[in-house]
């Protein structure tokens, strides 16, 4: 029989890791020895090692297993349909798809901006844990996202304006560009500029120098003229 592994991956200290399922005496899965998270089956093929998504629940997990010792033992066998182990028609698990977009960020962007999708990223990958692609969310389920970005975790409207931009990046990577176009999201919001009262600017000359107090005086000239 073909050997394929189920992982599971949790997060540990905010940061998703991949651990093995912990065995009982009997030899046994044992299914409640680590907290919820997403679970994996693992391969090897071709020389290279495979990962793909097996859903939430245990009984997810065994079923993708016996799917998958199934299809590598036809191709073993050379049975036809079973060509290959690899379903290079398909499209990456969810978790896969993040995993790697957020690596070819973190290769061609700033640390800063890989941080900023890092962060949106993840919490977008925790409330779709239990999608096993892409393709199974809908345009329903990305507006309960963003009301959830702004009920559960407080986030103003400029920063979920900021997350929307940035799962809609994802998205279009992977061919599903149409989905967030009718998403009903917050009014940008524009802070307003801050005017000096006069008092403060007078403890704000007192305090320069003469050169100081030159340079300041001809911003104020020039802010005075553009508002007439």
């Amino acid at each position: 029989m073909s050997h394929v592994n189920i992982i599971k991956k949790i997060k540990v200290d905010g940061d998703w890791k991949l651990h093995s399922i912990p065995r009982n005496a009997k030899g046994n899965y044992d299914w409640n020895a680590l907290p919820e998270g997403l679970y994996l089956i693992e391969w090897r093929a071709g020389g290279k090692r495979r990962r793909e998504s097996a859903g939430v629940t245990a009984a997810q997990a065994l079923e993708a297993q016996r799917r998958k010792r199934h299809e590598l033992e036809g191709r073993k066998l050379g049975v036809p349909g079973f060509e290959t182990a690899v379903e290079t028609g398909k499209k990456p698990a969810l978790h896969v798809a993040v995993n790697k977009y957020v690596e070819q960020i973190e290769a061609l962007k700033k640390p800063n901006t890989h941080r900023k999708y890092e962060a949106v990223l993840e919490r977008f990958l925790d409330y779709f844990r239990d999608r096993d692609s892409i393709d199974a969310i809908s345009a329903d389920d990305l507006t309960g996202f963003v009301v959830s970005l702004k009920k559960d975790h407080s986030l103003g409207s400029n920063t979920i304006l900021h997350n929307a931009v940035i799962i809609a990046q994802f998205l279009k990577r992977h061919g599903r560009s149409g989905i967030t176009r009718e998403l009903p999201l917050p009014e940008r919001i524009t802070p307003l500029v801050k005017v000096y009262r006069h008092e403060e600017l007078a403890h704000l000359f007192a305090a320069c120098s003469d050169a100081e107090r030159a340079l300041f005086a001809s911003f104020c000239s020039e802010v005075s003229g553009n508002r007439k």
